[in-house]
């Protein structure tokens, strides 16, 4: 129930920030996971974005869009995701 929410969610930010002329979504995951209500933040201000990231794998695994992420060790974390529908 709990996934089904969060596919939802993260459907409408796809939606709402997909660039039909580039075929991909112009928004970072972070930014997506805040706007759509899926971002938590630990008691010390780490923010998570776990909830987003696992539905759009799942979204990906469905064959439903594109969703490739890169982790760059220089700056210790992911580079702007490639969502496309």
């Amino acid at each position: 129930m709990l996934r089904r929410r969060a596919i939802d969610a993260l459907l409408q930010g796809l939606c709402f920030h997909y660039d039909p002329l580039a075929n991909r979504v112009q928004c970072s995951i972070t930014t997506l996971a805040i706007e759509c209500g899926l971002a938590t933040e630990s008691a010390a201000g780490t923010l998570s974005i776990t909830r987003a990231t696992r539905a759009l794998t799942f979204l990906s695994e469905l064959g439903l869009i594109s969703y490739q992420t890169e982790y760059d060790p220089l700056i210790g974390c992911n580079i702007p995701t490639d969502i496309s529908l």
